[in-house]
């Protein structure tokens, strides 16, 4: 049986392509990609590429 990650990743308030620094979410440019998750194949968020 698969479990989905997505309720805990909106407990977590992840944020959709953004950086956590010191404490804060901070934008990001035009770089991203979609992390699936290897069991259920859903994507689990969008996150920022970085230099």
């Amino acid at each position: 049986m698969s479990m989905s990650v997505l309720d805990v990743r909106d407990r977590l308030c992840v944020k959709r392509g953004r950086f956590f620094i010191d404490g804060a979410w901070v934008d990001i440019g035009d770089g991203r990609y979609d992390p699936i998750h290897p069991s259920t194949n859903e994507v689990v968020t969008d996150c920022a590429e970085a230099e």
